[in-house]
């Protein structure tokens, strides 16, 4: 069910996978158009960029870390 998937590596968190290495297991596990993205705003802005009419992203991660400030920016 995943169209698009993007990796990205969180700052300050050197004990989680790099993008890079995310992206591979993800590939691995069979899902195309992956990428490493970088940083959370550009994936969330490539992404929604890309969509056609009305979309979903669906952020996994470190609550913490990540989905916290993606709640914070965009409600």
């Amino acid at each position: 069910h995943v169209r698009r998937f993007r990796a990205i590596t969180i700052e300050g968190a050197e004990l989680l996978l790099p993008d890079e290495a995310i992206a591979a297991a993800a590939r691995a596990a069979g899902m195309r158009d992956v990428k490493a993205a970088g940083d959370y705003k550009g994936a969330v802005a490539e992404l929604a960029g890309q969509a056609d009419g009305p979309h979903r992203i669906l952020i996994c991660g470190s609550l913490a870390l990540l989905c916290g400030a993606v709640l914070e920016e965009h409600g």
